[in-house]
């Protein structure tokens, strides 16, 4: 197990957006189990990433690129117009 007491004071909190069960399932799972991890949860496409984003703009958002709906390339653009330093990783 990974120990990382003291390394952190504040949790880095963390949202994803992918259309992959077993992915959001996964990464879910890891992500609550630390707590230098808040995680803000998993969400099966991006059709509402700006309200999630407004509700709680998370220090990093994963974001899959090929999502029905809305693709995460495009919802990228959207979090950047209004949040240009937001870290997003795909």
């Amino acid at each position: 197990m990974l120990n990382f007491a003291n390394v952190m004071d504040t949790p880095i909190s963390i949202m994803l957006f992918d259309d992959n069960k077993r992915i959001r399932d996964s990464l879910s799972l890891i992500f609550s189990t630390y707590p230098f991890f808040d995680w803000k949860g998993a969400h099966m496409d991006a059709t509402e990433v700006m309200d999630l984003m407004e509700i709680g703009a998370p220090d990093v958002v994963l974001m899959d690129i090929d999502m029905p709906f809305v693709g995460g390339i495009e919802a990228t653009a959207a979090i950047r117009k209004k949040f240009p330093k937001q870290v997003i990783m795909m």
